[in-house]
């Protein structure tokens, strides 16, 4: 059984999801996504203190990209990816420094 609202307007009755109303899902998801950015970047800072390595340096060992680690401090999102193989690389250079 699915549960559904109609809103009205100009042009027809809209069906509404109660679980997720429109108003709510965009600010939701960029909560949702600043949360993983910042826990993210706060992984990425905790491995450069531990291993004393440059933020340019793990950027490009990790994906060939230098400035990585700063735009990730200046509110850029990674690509799902991307952030995979930054953490495969800080798993297994973890104790390098």
């Amino acid at each position: 059984m699915s549960i559904c609202l109609s809103e009205a307007s100009s042009s027809g009755a809209r069906k509404l999801n109660p679980l997720n109303p429109p108003e709510l899902a965009p600010l939701a998801i960029s909560s949702y996504n600043a949360r993983m950015n910042q826990s993210f970047l706060d992984e990425i800072e905790a491995f450069l203190a531990r291993t004393g390595m440059p933020a340019r340096k793990l950027g490009h060992e990790a994906v060939n990209d230098r400035g990585f680690v700063s735009r990730l401090r200046q509110g850029r999102s990674p690509m799902l990816t991307t952030a995979e193989k930054v953490r495969e690389y800080m798993r297994n250079h973890g104790t390098q420094s």
